[in-house]
């Protein structure tokens, strides 16, 4: 097997080194820049007679010339993402230069984001909000499941931040932040110089996604 293109044998999902990544979503003009990726492609089934195989060209679309660009972080392991009016795109890492390109129909996207994330339901928890450092929330974060020390937060066992922003430079569309602890799912929002992290459910979550994509799409922030 190529290190530039590789099928995964769990589940026959693409996988492509950087190098890989950059041949397949290169335009077509471009190609004959690296003929050795191209070929790996070819091998795995990506590319047939020059052409990207129908999804990915659609989805390679969405990474050219995106309506909007999202990075999605869970511990610390950095995912790209891509999306037009009909198609998304993840880059999510597998190892060492290694990433997987994960595709969806952009009415799917928040499901793909939701997998990526485990994004279940959890028993909403009845504390309070809480308020907090940023340095405390850090703290939580990096507990591994155990309280962190000075802070009223639940055990943290998971992490994950969602940022979509527009074709501009401008501040992100939207920000979601979202800890999985022994206490459900919270959300965090930002309070003045300090921290609110706040019980919520699965549901509402994925309405925020929902909201922030359908914002990105359409141009009109949605209720």
């Amino acid at each position: 097997m190529s290190t530039l293109a590789t099928l995964d044998p769990d589940t026959g999902a693409l996988r492509v080194s950087w190098r890989g990544w950059l041949a397949l979503r290169a335009d077509q003009g471009q190609w004959g820049a690296d003929r050795e990726a191209l070929a790996a492609l070819a091998d795995v089934g990506a590319l047939h007679d020059g052409e990207l195989a129908p999804a990915l060209g659609r989805a390679m679309q969405a990474v050219r010339e995106p309506l909007a660009r999202f990075r999605l972080v869970r511990r610390g392991v950095d995912a790209a993402g891509w999306l037009d009016a009909d198609a998304g795109v993840v880059l999510v890492p597998r190892g060492p230069d290694l990433f997987e390109p994960t595709l969806a129909s952009v009415a799917f996207l928040c499901d793909l984001v939701g997998r990526l994330v485990d994004l279940g339901p959890r028993t909403l928890s009845e504390r309070p909000p809480v308020r907090t450092s940023p340095a405390e929330l850090a703290s939580a974060i990096a507990s591994e499941d155990r309280p962190a020390a000075n802070t009223n937060l639940p055990a943290v066992r998971d992490h994950w931040e969602f940022e979509l922003r527009g074709p501009s430079k401008e501040g992100p569309l939207a920000r979601i932040e979202v800890l999985d602890t022994d206490q459900g799912w919270w959300q965090t929002s930002p309070s003045g110089q300090a921290v609110t992290a706040s019980p919520c459910s699965a549901t509402s979550v994925w309405r925020q996604l929902s909201l922030a994509v359908d914002w990105a799409v359409s141009g009109e922030r949605t209720q």
